[in-house]
């Protein structure tokens, strides 16, 4: 049981801090839903995108395969119309990452959760450090 015992332990402690078996399979169904939606949204915005490079217009793949051009000019020219094309997309990406993190934030509110990292920290087993700035 020792060589089990910390994994045990750990889903003990995760299962606490749950809802429901009910709430947490809607949860984990809107999830995979807005995840999934998240990857076919990048992939069409992305897939619509252009970049302008010497009389052409490159998709984003294109481009990024001539940022290995030996010539450094031809890599600044590339990466400024590289930006320019992301750029001009940033408002959907904005809005898309702000839904998702405006779903997190819900299902963190429903779980009692107060501290936004809380999640992502246990996923990757880090603790926060403490900080003499934020009065932690």
């Amino acid at each position: 049981m020792n060589e089990i015992k910390f994994v045990l332990n750990e889903r003990r402690e995760k299962a606490k801090e749950k809802l429901s078996v009910k709430e947490e399979s809607l949860i984990t169904q809107l999830a995979m839903d807005g995840f999934e939606g998240w990857s076919q949204m990048y992939d069409t915005i992305v897939g619509s995108m252009t970049i302008p490079y010497k009389g052409e217009k490159l998709s984003v793949g294109q481009a990024a395969n001539k940022f290995s051009d030996p010539d450094e000019r031809a890599r600044k020219e590339l990466f400024t119309a590289w930006e320019q094309a992301w750029e001009e997309k940033s408002d959907l990406f904005a809005r898309t990452l702000n839904h998702l993190a405006g779903f997190r934030l819900s299902v963190n509110e429903k779980r009692g959760w107060d501290d936004i990292l809380k999640e992502p920290l246990e996923i990757g087993r880090m603790k926060k450090k403490p900080s003499k700035a934020c009065g932690m």
